[in-house]
């Protein structure tokens, strides 16, 4: 019978010396709940921001998308305009090059005009005409015609009607 009571006594002391006081755990209790509360808020804001990151991935995508478009129909306008002069390229009347978004044609002065002169002369039209006829379908797309001359000074005579070669230059890209 003694052993009865020795199991009895040690189960309520290892009972009393588990518990904690009810002060204690309340507190244990609270800090559980704000730390559930903070967790939930922490998540909250971190669906919100995988949301965010998710639609700014998704324009990001549309967007590269849309240049990657666009790229290729200047990349298809580019191989038009070439393929339709590529007689005048391949004589050296005309160079095309691309860079980036620009399609860029020059054509060599003395086709277009003499020394010193702002009048397209009859073969520089019909390149021109070429020209023309190639840009003719190519839409949604300034073009812009910018004149060129030497830094060679101007005859007296010239300078009557083009004080400078910026005024020559003017000259001849509005008459192309």
């Amino acid at each position: 019978m003694v052993r009865k009571t020795w199991i009895v006594c040690s189960g309520t002391i290892l009972t009393l010396l588990g518990c904690v006081s009810t002060k204690t755990y309340q507190k244990s209790q609270a800090e559980t709940a704000t730390c559930l509360t903070e967790k939930q808020a922490g998540k909250q804001t971190l669906d919100r921001q995988i949301e965010g990151l998710t639609a700014e991935k998704a324009a990001l995508v549309q967007s590269e998308a849309d240049k990657e478009a666009e790229l290729a129909k200047l990349k298809g306008t580019y191989d038009q305009v070439v393929g339709d002069l590529k007689n005048e390229i391949s004589s050296g009347q005309i160079q095309a090059t691309q860079l980036k978004d620009k399609l860029t044609l020059n054509m060599v002065e003395k086709i277009l005009f003499n020394s010193g002169q702002a009048e397209v002369k009859d073969s520089g039209k019909k390149v021109l005409d070429s020209i023309a006829a190639a840009l003719k379908n190519v839409q949604d797309k300034d073009i812009r015609v910018e004149g060129y001359t030497d830094n060679v000074a101007l005859s007296p005579k010239l300078q009557d009607r083009f004080p400078t070669n910026w005024e020559l230059s003017t000259a001849r890209a509005t008459n192309v």
